[in-house]
């Protein structure tokens, strides 16, 4: 905490030298130094904490939390119920950016305020979207008194903490100007300044739009009246929201950064939730996943070494009548490549029964030939790339051959931030909930799953996921592709499944198809867990079944981060103590039974952890 009331302390100078106009300069394009150095660099810093989000939170603690990979093949070995804070970022440099950005606006004459309030609109929705970001998983925050220490006299140093009830109005309101700001006639072009939609306006304010639904959701069990209603106002804008993926919003890298490189490993995929992307034929499980590596050729080396193969491996071949490998069963490649590890993390549970053959493989699935030897992976990992796209693989040889690596170099890596698919996801859920809207609840899904498909597949593309244009076991063969092209047919019928049959669990299918397209986001797992009450324990498309026999099997999960004792030197101890007192927040305990009932105001009515849907 002392870190981030510096952070807020910091002054961002910079030098302003106007009174240059160049020849052939068209007369809209703002020639303000202080802006165009400010403008991208609070763009920038939405990207905050980039390695603490990936590295401390999404790989041990978020992405089990929400049942869709396990930490490590020991197992889930980190006691992650108090860790799970979600997505914490630095609000403080968009906050000091933007503010001073309105300052040198609000000072400017009159004539020139009013063509520069597209930046302020700007800035409105760039701090409104990290407040957002922060709103489910962090509680409360200091949004309007933060950053005005250096516009104010005596100096505020010290800012409040805003309730979420209180700055629940507060956001709106500045997604609503910033709508009005950015569509007044006679604004400035940003031009190559904006660094996020390259000065396109329209743009903007789709975004501003779909940020209001991405609020507008977490009101549904607290205030469902204003939920419906921002859903109706936003279907009907005339500025639209983002509905096609060449708006998607994306964090602004560095044209030569290309993501992290191979320093560390995000997990290995969750059971369940890669049987139901595989039993529904999802082809999202390709780009989220990658194979295994007992592809034909190394099980029949385990077969002719007189090597165990894993018994879910051998569940799904078939033998000739000499026992060698003959086809695979059922749907075959590259379906049967995809397997995930139980979410198990007692050891004792772990070396029991064929729990080995998920937890051991180290020792189980290591092939020696010779003075050779090579140990294989029997579950999928993850497709790392989406996360680091500097990342090398090698596919399976055996052991004494030379090893087919797979080259990274000229991937294209983006992170996504918001998306087509996220805002039509939302208007489906706030129609299930009665929102009146244009469309359909069932149109809107298939819209936003769609969109889903496009997106990730072209992510996909970008990041040159492993297996995409060929198995080399295949001699890369055109029926081995991975690509969204392969499985046009597969992608149609999937959209006409059950799964989109709305008469029977309508609410459970909406929020399964928000968790699918979660999976490959930086934000916002935790808090959709809690107001959605997914996974459901018993479900019959994706049952919860986290289970620790030590602990009495289905767990206690938190429902707000652990927070420790205030020290007495902290700067901002009665701002703190005000906040976590109104919150109701016992300090200091980690206690499951403490940290599963104390819950943030927009949470107080949402379902139990794993209850399923509330209506």
């Amino acid at each position: 905490m002392k870190k981030l009331i510096y952070i807020f302390l910091t002054a961002l100078l910079f030098s302003c030298t106007e009174g240059f106009d160049e020849i052939n300069t068209n007369p809209s394009n703002v020639n303000d130094p202080s802006l165009n150095q400010l403008l991208p660099s609070a763009m920038r810093s939405v990207g905050y904490g980039l390695y603490y989000r990936y590295y401390y939170q999404m790989n041990p603690q978020t992405l089990p939390f929400a049942g869709y990979t396990v930490p490590s093949l020991g197992g889930n070995s980190r006691e992650m119920h108090y860790y799970t804070a979600g997505y914490n970022p630095g609000i403080s440099n968009v906050m000091n950016y933007s503010r001073d950005i309105a300052y040198r606006i609000d000072n400017m004459d009159e004539a020139d305020q009013q063509s520069r309030l597209v930046y302020k609109g700007v800035c409105n929705v760039l701090r409104a979207s990290i407040a957002i970001m922060k709103f489910g998983a962090t509680g409360e925050q200091q949004y309007t008194e933060a950053g005005l220490a250096k516009y104010t006299n005596p100096p505020l140093l010290k800012p409040r903490f805003d309730s979420q009830e209180e700055i629940i109005p507060v956001l709106f309101k500045e997604l609503d100007d910033a709508l009005v700001y950015m569509n007044t006639a006679g604004q400035a072009q940003m031009g190559s300044n904006d660094i996020m939609y390259n000065g396109s306006v329209e743009k903007w304010s789709k975004l501003a739009n779909t940020l209001k639904l991405k609020l507008a959701v977490y009101l549904v069990h607290r205030d469902r009246d204003k939920a419906l209603k921002v859903a109706q106002e936003v279907a009907s804008s005339e500025y639209g929201y983002i509905d096609n993926i060449a708006d998607d919003w994306f964090f602004p890298y560095e044209s030569d950064y290309k993501g992290e490189g191979s320093g560390w490993n995000f997990g290995y995929a969750a059971k369940n939730f890669v049987d139901f992307l595989r039993d529904n034929k999802d082809p999202r499980l390709f780009w989220f996943f990658n194979k295994n590596d007992f592809n034909p050729k190394v099980i029949q080396a385990f077969i002719d070494n007189n090597k165990e193969l894993p018994h879910y491996i051998k569940e799904r071949i078939n033998l000739d009548a000499e026992g060698n490998f003959e086809s695979w069963k059922g749907a075959g490649e590259p379906w049967v490549r995809y397997e995930g590890m139980p979410t198990i993390y007692d050891k004792a549970t772990q070396q029991s029964g064929d729990y080995p053959d998920y937890f051991d493989q180290t020792n189980k699935n290591k092939l020696v030939i010779g003075d050779e030897s090579r140990t294989y992976l029997s579950t999928s990992g993850m497709q790392n790339r989406l996360f680091q796209s500097l990342r090398s693989y090698e596919y399976p040889s055996l052991p004494g051959e030379s090893a087919i690596k797979d080259d990274p170099a000229g991937n294209d890596f983006k992170l996504l931030l918001c998306s087509a698919a996220e805002a039509n996801l939302y208007l489906a859920e706030l129609s299930a909930y009665g929102a009146s809207l244009p469309k359909s609840t069932a149109e809107y899904l298939k819209a936003g799953a769609r969109h889903s498909f496009d997106r990730v597949a072209a992510m996909a593309e970008r990041t040159k996921t492993l297996y995409l244009h060929g198995d080399p076991a295949y001699n890369d063969d055109e029926a081995t592709k991975l690509t969204k092209d392969a499985y046009t047919q597969e992608i149609e019928d999937y959209l006409n499944s059950e799964l989109f049959d709305l008469s029977t669990d309508k609410l459970e299918k909406v929020y399964l198809q928000q968790y699918i397209d979660l999976y490959s986001r930086v934000e916002g797992h935790q808090p959709f867990i809690l107001r959605s009450g997914l996974p459901k324990v018993d479900s019959k498309y994706l049952p919860w079944e986290f289970v620790n026999p030590v602990k009495g099997g289905l767990e206690t999960w938190a429902r707000r981060p652990f927070y420790g004792p205030i020290s007495e030197t902290e700067y901002l101890k009665e701002q703190l103590q005000e906040s976590y007192t109104r919150q109701g927040f016992t300090l200091g305990s980690k206690e499951l039974s403490v940290l599963a009932s104390e819950r943030f105001w927009w949470d107080e009515n949402n379902p139990s952890m794993h209850a399923g849907p509330k209506q």
